[in-house]
């Protein structure tokens, strides 16, 4: 019951409450700067910060807020490693069980959350032959981004294309070379 209440509820608000939706249904104490980035909905966000930021927390928030509030959404979390990819898909599978899901995956994908409303968060390798075959991406979560090769990045940008998803970028520095660096700092 709390699901479906929940469910109706968050379609009707906006990006800018994914900030309130992770602090009040998932526990999780944003800082000033975490806040500002959920509550900012950003169609195309990059992210250069230090480690132990809470960079996964807040994506595997922003994703559970996406599955939750767009039924049907498809959220995508690539990182340099699956290792990686299955941590934050693990934080959004707690997160779910939080709003009280039995969290389960799709059937099709090995790292990934089943939402009620059909929302799904899949976690893919980090290995551009094998990221082939998503389409209609809402959410692309790239963890590390400066980490992961150009070539990964290339595959997993036509996804968002038909959908006009959301882009996120997210990463500690790694010298000034590749699309990470390149898209920090030119734009």
């Amino acid at each position: 019951r709390r699901w479906a209440g929940l469910a109706k509820k968050k379609e009707k608000q906006t990006a800018a409450d994914a900030a309130s939706f992770a602090r009040e249904e998932l526990g999780v104490a944003l800082d000033e700067r975490q806040g500002e980035l959920l509550a900012s909905g950003g169609k195309r966000v990059i992210v250069n910060c230090c480690r132990q930021w809470g960079k996964s927390t807040v994506a595997a928030a922003m994703a559970v807020y996406r599955a939750v509030s767009k039924a049907g959404s498809l959220i995508l979390t690539a990182s340099p490693g699956e290792r990686q990819s299955r941590m934050l898909v693990r934080k959004a599978r707690e997160f779910a069980r939080k709003l009280g899901l039995a969290a389960r995956g799709d059937g099709d994908n090995e790292v990934s959350v089943a939402f009620p409303n059909g929302s799904r968060i899949v976690g893919i390798p980090g290995n551009e032959e094998t990221v082939r075959g998503f389409s209609g991406v809402d959410l692309l979560v790239i963890d590390e981004a400066a980490y992961v090769p150009d070539n990964l990045y290339h595959a997993l940008r036509p996804m968002l294309a038909a959908s006009g998803g959301d882009l996120w970028l997210l990463s500690t520095p790694n010298g000034q070379r590749g699309f990470f660096w390149r898209t920090w700092a030119a734009g």
